[in-house]
């Protein structure tokens, strides 16, 4: 015991130059690519299922694939790696120059040889063996317009500019924070709320009071990691994505917005833990929640180079803003909840998960996801209404990289089923939701989805991207004669009254509604750091409860710069 004190003592204080400590944030390009690479069989022992990952971890892979292609190059005549692949991972290893100095030898030297259009843009930086610091300026410029029959005609327009730094202290603490503010240039309240509706990401700004025409976001943390890796501990507002699906995920999604929290994450070898505690934005039906915090699990194991498995929990709590039972890191969530939390058991939101991926030949990746989301095991396999306890969320995924043998396409299908009044709760103020959105699956419960990506790169820096939705959902509510819902079908995710005793929640029961949703992307970085993104949406809904479809047409264009 004495020795394996001393070795965690050691390992505190013990330095490793080029440890770069501060994260890569989970919504960046570079963890696409790092997949790619994986289903490839480049770097094996990478896992979806857990980000943000390290700025060292990411170059650690980088340069991973950087060595293997090389060696590849040198014996045999066509390498792994094709063409538009080695273009996007040559930008990476510009952009993570100094992290991949360690393990690429001369590689920070050869950046004075980058020209100016590839290079990674700071408007000040500072490096030495053990500490760097980065500081940036941004801008940028967003026009959405749409129009249909449900929308009319909506234009918004906003403008926004703030600033970022980040680093690392003596290769053991990484710090970060991002800050910007802006303005609407022009849109109603109605234009801001479609704004909001249509693009989740749009929702991260938090409007001022005085005339909500202003609005700001503000991300930030401070982490420490032992040099050897095997431990870190962050505090701070980042987004955390959980789980392996590929288009979108059923536990902690891409497009949930970030929320504080303390996250402590453990690896060894092929074993990584992570823990999550933190604070959500009370915001349910409209009505403000005094505190409301969310605990998590999750735990991944590597069978070998192509099994992977994961086991996950999470708890909702409210009008509690702090627990000692929620904040131990090891424990069983919703046993402990039951031990000495709320006297009744289904105060608080309890969650459980599990899934996998399988990489059976190289190029290709499965996987599977099951969610449950409250379960009763009396009444598990009754077709009564005293099953309503049980609710289940499924998914299935296929990750396809050189897709039919046309080197750098990416496929991407994924089904996805969600039982009524998943991710819900009978006392609104637990749902598993933050300023109103899911921090799950962005689809809403009592539905189902078949999505099917494609993703490509006709020149350099220009990606192209299709993504093609079909959805079916039971949606809507009946009322009393004094005006209150007698029955819900449990399509609202902001709406957990369950009225069970009424009926028994049969899968697409309710309103019926039909989508067939076309998104098509394009994003282009012409010089490193400026971009432009456009996206096109094409809705079309059939309201089968009315006999009636509707379709409506979005155009978003965002602009800007980083220096």
């Amino acid at each position: 015991m004495r020795n394996i004190l001393l070795l965690f003592i050691a390992s505190l204080f013990y330095t490793t130059l080029f440890s770069q400590v501060e994260i890569v944030p989970a919504d960046h390009s570079v963890y696409e690519f790092l997949k790619k690479m994986d289903a490839k069989g480049f770097i094996p022992d990478h896992t979806s299922g857990i980000s943000p990952l390290s700025r060292s971890e990411v170059a650690g892979y980088l340069s991973e694939i950087k060595k293997s292609d090389l060696k590849e190059y040198i014996n045999i005549d066509s390498p792994r790696l094709n063409s538009s692949d080695r273009e996007i991972l040559n930008d990476y290893l510009n952009e993570f120059a100094f992290e991949t100095g360690k393990y690429l030898k001369g590689y920070t030297e050869n950046q004075k040889k980058v020209k100016w259009q590839d290079r990674e843009k700071h408007l000040f930086s500072y490096t030495d063996s053990s500490t760097s610091f980065y500081f940036n300026l941004n801008a940028g410029l967003y026009q959405k317009n749409g129009w249909g029959d449900s929308l009319k005609n909506k234009i918004f327009t906003s403008g926004n500019a703030g600033f970022a730094f980040r680093g690392t202290l003596f290769s053991k603490i990484g710090f970060a924070l991002s800050y910007t503010s802006g303005r609407v240039m022009n849109g109603t309240e109605a234009e801001k709320d479609f704004a909001e509706r249509f693009d989740p990401q749009f929702s991260k700004y938090s409007y001022s009071i005085d005339d909500g025409r202003m609005f700001s976001n503000m991300r930030g943390y401070i982490r420490y990691e032992t040099p050897t890796k095997w431990l870190s501990i962050m505090v701070g507002k980042e987004k955390i994505t959980q789980g392996f699906g590929y288009i979108d995920k059923l536990f902690l999604s891409d497009y949930a917005p970030p929320f504080p929290f303390i996250n402590l994450n453990i690896k060894y070898k092929s074993i990584k833990y992570s823990f999550i505690y933190g604070n959500l934005k009370g915001d349910s039906a409209g009505v403000q929640v005094p505190s409301k915090m969310i605990a998590t699990h999750r735990l991944d194991v590597h069978f070998g180079k192509k099994f992977k498995a994961g086991i996950w929990e999470s708890l909702i709590s409210s009008n509690n803003a702090f627990s000692f039972v929620n904040l131990n890191p090891l424990s069983f969530l919703v046993s402990a909840d039951l031990n000495t939390g709320p006297t009744l058991q289904y105060e608080n939101n309890s969650l459980l998960g599990f899934d996998f991926e399988f990489n059976p030949v190289k190029n290709i990746a499965l996987q599977g996801t099951l969610l449950i989301d409250d379960i009763n095991l009396k009444s598990l396999w009754d077709n009564t209404r005293e099953a309503n306890d049980n609710k289940f969320g499924y998914q299935a995924g296929l990750f396809y990289t050189d897709a039919f043998t046309i080197q750098g396409l990416l496929l991407k299908t994924e089904y996805t089923r969600l039982d009524p009044f998943v991710y819900t709760h009978r006392y609104n103020k637990n749902q598993f939701t933050n300023e109103n959105y899911s921090l799950g699956h962005m689809l809403s419960p009592n539905s189902d989805e078949i999505a099917l990506e494609m993703s490509y790169y006709p020149i350099k820096r220009l990606r192209a991207s299709l993504l093609i939705q079909f959805q079916r959902s039971g949606e809507g509510f009946t009322y009393d004669s004094l005006g209150n819902i007698d029955i819900n079908y449990g399509g609202d995710i902001n709406h957990g009254e369950r009225f069970y005793d009424t009926i028994k929640n049969v899968f697409l029961q309710g309103d019926r509604v039909n989508r067939s949703i076309f998104t098509l992307n394009l994003n282009y970085e012409p010089i490193r750091n400026y971009f432009i993104c456009l996206r096109f949406i094409y809705k079309y809904q059939n309201l089968k409860y009315k006999k009636l479809t509707v379709l409506d047409r979005l155009i978003f264009v965002n602009a800007g710069l980083r220096f």
